[in-house]
């Protein structure tokens, strides 16, 4: 089964779950990009529009994902950063759902994003009770800036895309119905000049973010490791998550 589904001439979709389902970040994530990765190799693909769901672009791991420590959510997150920047084309996240926790950090791990202004976004981490994963140490600050970063990692609150109007995300910030289609659009622009020079800078910029990325998956990962060992924060994941 094809892991791409075409949108129009060159440019291709990701769909993060089969129609009417709703989004999580499952382990069977990083494989599935991985595949994305080698079917975009292809000269047909010229780049790559995540899509999520109606209402929700991506809601973050399950719960049953976070209990389970034989297949913790913190290892197979951390092989998300990777997987996407193998990706050789631009990829950009139709955010037009709430995209909470992971879910927003992978809208974010790509080339571009376009947002809600209605919809919710956040990395509610904190607000289950532990520090973020899956690169948002890094990602968050790059897009939103180191304020708003840090206030929204430290409380886990979620804001609307209105409030994220002050960021540099403003112009890629839309009513939901025009989320899409912008998206689209941005792709289309992304990817006017020879496919092999798309490529080019693609892998370029990929590689600049991956150091810092892989650094901010390694320190997260290790201290989830350590707090997930601790009853009061597994005790506090039970009690908050879907709160």
């Amino acid at each position: 089964m094809s892991a791409l589904r075409e949108i129009e001439d060159g440019i291709w979709a990701f769909d993060l779950a089969p129609e009417g389902a709703r989004p999580w970040l499952g382990p069977d994530l990083p494989e599935r990009l991985r595949a994305v990765a080698a079917e975009a190799e292809s000269d047909a693909v010229r780049a790559v529009v995540v899509l999520g769901g109606e209402n929700e672009f991506c809601l973050g791991a399950p719960l049953a994902s976070l209990q389970d420590q034989s297949r913790h959510a913190t290892r197979y997150a951390a092989e998300v950063p990777g997987a996407m920047g193998a990706i050789p084309v631009p990829v950009i996240a139709a955010m037009s759902g709430h995209a909470i926790g992971g879910g927003f950090t992978l809208g974010l791990l790509g080339d571009g994003a376009v947002l809600s202004r209605e919809s919710l976004y956040g990395a509610n981490f904190m607000a289950l009770g532990f520090p973020p994963g899956m690169g948002t140490t890094a990602v968050l600050p790059w897009w939103l800036g180191p304020a708003l970063a840090h206030d929204m990692m430290f409380s886990g609150r979620l804001v609307t895309g209105e409030e994220l109007r002050v960021t540099p995300l403003a112009p890629y910030i839309l009513p939901r119905e025009s989320v899409r289609a912008e998206a689209i659009e941005l792709a289309r622009r992304m990817t006017e000049a020879p496919r092999a020079s798309v490529v080019a800078l693609r892998r370029m910029l990929a590689g600049r973010r991956a150091d810092e990325l892989a650094r901010a998956v390694a320190e997260e990962r290790a201290a989830h490791e350590a707090l997930f060992a601790r009853d009061d924060v597994r005790r506090s994941v039970d009690d908050r998550y879907g709160a």
